[in-house]
């Protein structure tokens, strides 16, 4: 089998956050900066003296947008279709305004520019709509009409909107579809007189249409495979999608023996033991409830909201190694014990939750997640015993994962190959073990982070290693049958 799998970087690496769209703690900050952005367009049309028609329209069309912002700016932000309102407007919008105002224009954009959303944060923002519509199968039409998964959230999409997706999904890896649908929608548009500026540049737009057609078009919403043992990235993806869509699960005789309980892994937790939902045998995957608190949470919010950067991944393949991915798109922060006294609070938690040693672990990861924020199919741990678990305490034994808010839609935990989905609900955690008793790797962990459909994700990670775990998770007696990638790829793929 090719070894194509993607790992966490797990050195404490937290690349310098320039971006926007990959977090929605750096979307949340960022209205502050429409406010100031506009502020500042405001005075520019005041110093040109010039009751330009254009400018005029753009600006009251600005200001009534932001007044809806400010009514709840954190949900406005955290729906994608208005992350891409508000983005578009401090990028695309006002390189328009510098084709067409010539006068003092230098010295606005030059009062912006250290503020303003970046050409990475558009085309990032494109491409995580892109990456709803594949995983969730949701309609072109439906998102230009401001429907998100069948709920009505925003106006309808101007044709220069239309234009701008249909030009940065260009850039995106395998979109030409999706591509296609929005320059369809756009001519229509076009066609209806409905660019009341002549904002959409007619030549640009041809050739666009040109580089479509000639382009290879891959449907997303093809779901048919031939299980002959093979891996494939298409493959790959319908299980991706499937699994996110709830369309994997268990069957009424596979969870009939799953259970309600309570666990007391510590002489704390016998007094205070923790209520879980066991959620599948083989991997021991349970589902522990309100085990962090409200005031708790927010305690972890604030000491890493000024530390998230953009999370990295490792791809061993050809020996090469790179940072950022669209195979997960979400912003980290690394968190030590001697750093703050939550942090301690919460290892001494998983201890008394789990029944491990922390004094291997890993620091505690809070990660947030952007604009159809996601980590598609992975392990945690590695399957290869090298980089970069080359720590000197074995290889990732189990993994600890709370959820640190609800998420409106999408943004579950999905494990196709045990069938189950875990929803993320506030105060709640993940818990599961990476290798079998006997150290094997338990390929069947493999796992993912649904794309983010409306609202907000926040999660902490706990890494477990195997050293200090002897006799806390011993190797049972036994003869153990050592699971071969090759015969989990067979029965999957």
């Amino acid at each position: 089998m090719k070894r194509f799998m993607i790992f966490v970087i797990v050195i404490n690496l937290v690349f310098t956050n320039c971006e926007i769209f990959s977090g929605s703690n750096a979307l949340e900050k960022f209205v502050e900066n429409e406010e100031k952005i506009l502020s500042e367009f405001e005075v520019f049309i005041k110093k040109l003296q010039d009751e330009n028609d254009y400018l005029m329209s753009k600006l009251q069309s600005w200001k009534d947008e932001y007044s809806q912002v400010k009514k709840d700016p954190i949900k406005y932000i955290n729906n994608p279709i208005n992350a891409f309102h508000v983005i578009k407007r401090t990028t695309e919008d006002i390189d328009l305004f510098e084709l067409r105002i010539k006068k003092l224009i230098d010295q606005f954009t030059s009062s912006i520019s250290s503020i303003r959303a970046t050409n990475n944060d558009l085309t990032g923002t494109v491409e995580g709509i892109m990456r709803l519509q594949t995983i969730y199968h949701l309609k072109t039409a439906d998102i230009i009409n401001g429907i998100i998964d069948g709920d009505k959230t925003n106006e309808k999409l101007k044709p220069h909107d239309l234009f701008t997706i249909a030009r940065e999904g260009l850039k995106i890896q395998d979109k030409s579809y999706f591509v296609h649908e929005y320059l369809y929608h756009l001519q229509k548009s076009l066609e209806n007189n409905e660019d009341e500026f002549d904002e959409v540049d007619l030549d640009e737009f041809s050739e666009i249409v040109e580089i479509t057609l000639n382009s290879t078009m891959i449907d997303p919403f093809d779901e048919s495979f031939e299980k002959n043992g093979a891996y494939t990235v298409h493959k790959e993806n319908v299980i991706y999608s499937q699994g996110c869509r709830q369309k994997i699960q268990k069957t009424p005789k596979e969870a009939k023996d799953l259970k309600c309980r309570y666990v007391s892994n510590s002489a704390f937790s016998k007094i205070a033991p923790f209520k879980v939902i066991e959620a599948d045998h083989h991997s021991n995957l349970v589902v522990f409830l309100d085990v962090i608190s409200d005031n708790e949470i927010e305690m972890i919010k604030n000491i890493s909201s000024s530390k998230l950067g953009r999370g990295g991944v490792f791809v061993e393949e050809k020996s090469t190694k790179t940072g950022f991915s669209n195979t997960r798109v979400s912003q980290i922060s690394w968190h030590y014990e001697h750093e703050h006294e939550i942090v301690a609070r919460i290892s001494r938690r998983v201890e008394d939750m789990t029944g491990l040693s922390t004094k291997t672990a890993e620091p505690l990861q809070v990660q947030n997640y952007g604009i159809a924020g996601h980590y598609s199919l992975h392990w945690d741990h590695m399957i290869w015993r090298n980089e970069p678990f080359n720590l000197g305490t074995g290889n990732r034994i189990a993994t600890l994962l709370f959820y640190i808010s609800t998420v409106e839609k999408g943004g579950g935990t999905i494990f196709p190959f045990l069938k189950v989905y875990v929803p993320a609900i506030k105060g709640s955690a993940a818990f599961w073990y990476n290798l079998k008793d006997s150290g094997d790797d338990d390929y069947h962990t493999r796992h993912a982070s649904c794309p983010v459909i409306l609202g907000s994700k926040w999660v902490i990670n706990k890494w477990f290693h195997e050293y200090d775990q002897e006799f806390r998770r011993p190797c049972k007696p036994g003869i153990y049958k050592q699971e071969i990638e090759d015969e989990f790829t067979k029965e999957f793929y």
